[in-house]
């Protein structure tokens, strides 16, 4: 995905959903801005604020040979609001999108040549600049035991990634050194879609439970970007770089990338009991499945033959009760495949 699509995608994980194992897009709360559908929005009570930094450690290794790279960032920054309270939330933000970061370096040895050098390196960063609203369809009489809210999502997402590939030939003077230089701008708005089901059962005094059903999706698009190609022959001066001759260079080529459609579906359980002195103890699972159709995926009507993506996730928290109450505990747990 990295090397022939996009990038690494960021998706939409907050710190509490990576924390469950990227599951709990069917969770609702009144303080808390759950991007991952945004039908889910609809619950809020209270203005949120969300931010993150990420930082990134990989370890790649082929035939025993190690290569380290590591990589910072701003994870997102989120706020989300009330307009009517428990009836219609929205939220807006920014966060990557996705992520290139690579070099490789690969060799061969040719008879009548000598040593070759190949040399690959990508980097750059989308971003997804958003605004989400989720509205809660059913009246207030019927809420305390039903729910029924839908979302939408409206991103515009932007960026810029460059991927680098060089030839070398380090053993003779006969042929001179080659590379190309491809620069991607990308530009464009996107809508995904959510609905969510919430109904509560077993209600007493002292306890009840609340289950959840969610289903994100978007529909994929063609996205509209445009490109610099520059191709050109080299050798070295020292460790700098002497261009002989630029071989071909087409500036802001427009075209389109086919983004492919994805879906999300969510489950969760929710308990609430008041144990002694009305302490209330909570804790809540959540199943999560996505995917998304990269075999579908287009760069300039040419298809590099990406598989398609999913992501199987379960996780949950506890939150036992506490005599202070202004602190309670949450522990978090997940896994995901």
């Amino acid at each position: 995905y990295t090397f022939f699509g996009l990038g690494q995608f960021n998706e939409n994980h907050y710190a509490f959903n990576k924390m469950m194992g990227m599951s709990g897009s069917a969770y609702a709360d009144t303080a808390i801005g759950n991007v991952m559908n945004p039908a889910a929005l609809s619950s809020l009570k209270n203005t949120v604020l969300q931010t993150s930094v990420s930082l990134g450690f990989n370890r790649l290794n082929v035939d025993n040979e190690n290569q380290y790279y590591n990589d910072a960032w701003m994870g997102y920054f989120s706020l989300s609001f009330p307009l009517i309270s428990e009836r219609l939330g929205a939220s807006f933000g920014i966060r990557p999108l996705s992520t290139v970061n690579y070099k490789i370096i690969d060799s061969t040895f040719q008879q009548s040549i000598g040593d070759v050098v190949y040399k690959y390196e990508g980097s750059g960063r989308l971003y997804s600049s958003y605004i989400n609203l989720g509205l809660e369809l059913l009246p207030e009489k019927v809420r305390r035991k039903h729910s029924l809210s839908i979302g939408l999502n409206l991103n515009y997402l932007f960026g810029y990634l460059e991927k680098q590939v060089q030839t070398e030939f380090n053993d003779t003077a006969y042929f001179l050194n080659s590379r190309k230089v491809e620069g991607l701008y990308l530009s464009d708005v996107y809508a995904s879609y959510g609905v969510r089901y919430q109904t509560s059962f077993k209600e007493t005094e002292q306890e009840a439970y609340k289950l959840a059903l969610s289903y994100a999706f978007d529909q994929g698009k063609p996205i509209r970007v445009k490109r610099d190609v520059y191709w050109d022959r080299y050798t070295y001066y020292g460790n700098m770089i002497l261009v002989k001759d630029t071989v071909s260079i087409d500036l802001k080529e427009e075209g389109l990338l086919d983004y492919p459609k994805g879906q999300h579906f969510g489950l969760s359980l929710q308990k609430r009991s008041k144990g002694q002195s009305n302490r209330t103890n909570e804790w809540m699972l959540a199943v999560d499945y996505k995917s998304r159709q990269w075999s579908n995926y287009t760069y300039y009507e040419q298809n590099p033959m990406l598989q398609d993506n999913y992501l199987i996730s379960f996780g949950g928290f506890v939150k036992p009760a506490s005599a202070k109450k202004a602190k309670p505990k949450t522990y978090y747990f997940g896994v995901y495949k």
